[in-house]
């Protein structure tokens, strides 16, 4: 399960945003309306997300950033060495010159983690939640 989703420089989004799809613990507990994030979690997450806002604020934006994230995964390595990403940065000058960051966190239960992320937790406060950044994508050319 997706737990959040971090976009920096990519289409209308200049500046590092991050949507974290968890629901906090204070929130109450609504009936069919939580679920848990992974197995043996107690961490919940939403059933259902929505993204509603005014036009041009960004919607669309994210929707993107996670097709972008899929087609990377998958069809990317059929580019050549020195072909270009389909995506497009910010649209200015300084912009133009930074790169474009996505990061997709997925949460897992800390029972799915090798004996060596383990030893890497002890000591820590680990929770039944355990996120990492799996996909991530800089570029310097759009």
């Amino acid at each position: 399960m997706i737990s959040r989703i971090e976009i920096e420089n990519f289409y209308s989004v200049r500046q590092a945003q991050s949507l974290d799809l968890r629901v906090a613990e204070n929130v109450p507990d609504v009936a069919g309306r939580f679920g848990n994030a992974c197995v043996g979690s107690r961490e919940r997450a939403p059933k259902v997300v929505a993204l509603f806002g005014p036009n041009a604020s960004g919607k669309s934006t994210v929707l993107r950033a996670l097709a972008f994230l899929g087609w990377f995964v998958q069809h990317s390595f059929q580019l050549p060495p020195d072909g270009s990403q389909p995506c497009e940065c910010f649209n200015d000058l300084e912009a133009i010159h930074l790169p474009t960051r996505l990061a997709i966190h997925f949460a897992r239960s800390i029972r799915a983690l090798s004996a060596n992320s383990m030893n890497r937790l002890s000591g820590s406060n680990a929770t039944m939640m355990f996120s990492s950044t799996v996909c991530r994508f800089s570029g310097r050319e759009c």
